[in-house]
């Protein structure tokens, strides 16, 4: 497996819905795993009003699957159930932690040799005041069926 450069998202969010990749002894078949969030063609985030810091009683602990997108360099994010997650800004905020590695038949190029997007489970801790994912836990890159055999889940295009 190649490993992507890391580069992480600024504005044009998807909102979309979760995937999660099947517990021991369950089945591989995709199966819908989600209920579909409102979509928005553009969405943006606001900074918090504390100058970007995050509290400790804003910040969760989840596994948060869907599509991730490295569009360009510096600016990733995921789109889950719940919202678009941003995991890193150019020149801004930046996750802590290793993003999925993403095998060429997991990942879908769409700018240069590398940049694009593909399915991921990431166990995180997130601000949901503002969106953004401070710490990665744990990623893994699913097949691209998975998230596509989820209605809920709008597949990236550029």
């Amino acid at each position: 497996m190649r490993r992507k450069p890391v580069a992480l998202v600024l504005g044009a969010l998807i909102a979309s819905t979760a995937c999660s990749a099947p517990a021991e002894g369950e089945s591989g078949a995709p199966q819908p795993v989600s209920q579909p969030a409102p979509a928005s063609a553009s969405p943006t985030t606001s900074p918090p009003a504390n100058g970007g810091e995050t509290s400790d009683a804003t910040a969760s602990s989840a596994t948060r699957c869907g599509w991730f997108e490295n569009p360009t360099p510096g600016n990733a994010w995921l789109s889950d159930r719940d919202r678009t997650w941003i995991v890193g800004t150019q020149g801004g905020h930046q996750a802590d932690g290793d993003w999925p590695a993403f095998g060429d038949d997991q990942w879908i190029v769409t700018n240069g040799s590398s940049y694009g997007y593909g399915c991921a489970c990431m166990s995180v801790r997130a601000d949901a005041d503002n969106g953004h994912v401070l710490r990665i836990d744990d990623a893994r890159a699913l097949p691209l069926s998975r998230c596509r055999a989820d209605p809920a889940l709008e597949e990236p295009r550029f």
